[in-house]
């Protein structure tokens, strides 16, 4: 049996299932998923660019002035969003909101992070959610939960216990009608994380608007977060090349809906 609860954050829904395996009980999968949304609740609070009192908008609104003290946990999630800046040649790139500037103008180190323009801003869209994802999901890991999904509107992460009898089904959306599924992705353990204008209308800015729908399988939901979205800028040709260089397991649908499945076996099975 499976026990599902949903709960709201992040502008939309995050759905949380328990196998009820192993003695562990439905009240027990409730209070989990509880203390897990609550790491989501905290991610949601702090790096807002929507809330002016949150501390990504107290960052933005000391551009130019001064720098902002971090945390450990600020420090990691901003140096990985200035590492896939860098290692997408800064197709993502969290200072996108900024005009003439770029990741690479953020100051940042173990301390405290400067934006030293005035007209610099930073934001999380690309990275927050499956973050927030993976949050949730090692809280449930530390409180013994051992067979369940995160999925945090479409960025999604799994566990399974080796012996398990099934994999998670993870339903890939058709990006033309979303009330149908082109496929199901098994999955024992990983995450998966699915990019389009279809899901939110222009959220993404294309370098090339030949793709409606990317998704991605990677180890966390924060990577295949921020795949996704990288590869549906790049569109379909630079975003192959990318896949072949950085051996990443993905599916493309193009303008003209044909699917291309750059996804392993061995990624699934």
């Amino acid at each position: 049996m499976v026990y599902q609860k949903e709960l709201p954050a992040m502008a939309t829904k995050f759905t949380y299932q328990v196998l009820l395996k192993n003695g562990l009980k439905e009240i027990d999968a409730d209070a989990a998923i509880e203390r897990a949304h609550l790491e989501v609740l905290q991610i949601q609070n702090r790096y807002s660019e929507f809330d002016q009192n949150s501390f990504l908008s107290q960052i933005n609104q000391r551009a130019g002035e001064k720098a902002t003290p971090l945390t450990l946990d600020d420090y990691i999630l901003f140096k990985k969003a200035i590492d896939f800046g860098s290692l997408t040649g800064g197709v993502f790139d969290i200072a996108f909101r900024s005009s003439g500037f770029t990741y690479q103008d953020i100051i940042l180190d173990e301390t405290e992070i400067d934006l030293p323009f005035h007209s610099m801003k930073i934001s999380l869209g690309g990275i927050g959610k499956g973050h927030a994802v993976d949050l949730a999901y090692q809280k449930l890991r530390q409180l013994g939960i051992e067979n369940f999904m995160v999925n945090g509107s479409g960025d999604i992460r799994v566990h399974s216990l080796n012996n398990a009898l099934r994999p998670w089904n993870i339903g890939i959306k058709n990006p033309f009608n979303m009330e149908n599924y082109i496929g199901r992705i098994p999955l024992v353990k990983g995450a998966i994380a699915s990019s389009g204008n279809y899901i939110q209308q222009n959220h993404i800015q294309c370098l090339n608007d030949s793709l409606k729908g990317v998704t991605v399988i990677d180890r966390d939901a924060t990577s295949a977060d921020v795949w996704g979205t990288t590869l549906f800028r790049l569109g379909l040709e630079e975003a192959i090349k990318f896949i072949k260089k950085y051996q990443l397991n993905a599916i493309l649908i193009d303008r003209s809906g044909k699917v291309h499945n750059f996804i392993t076996q061995e990624v699934i099975a």
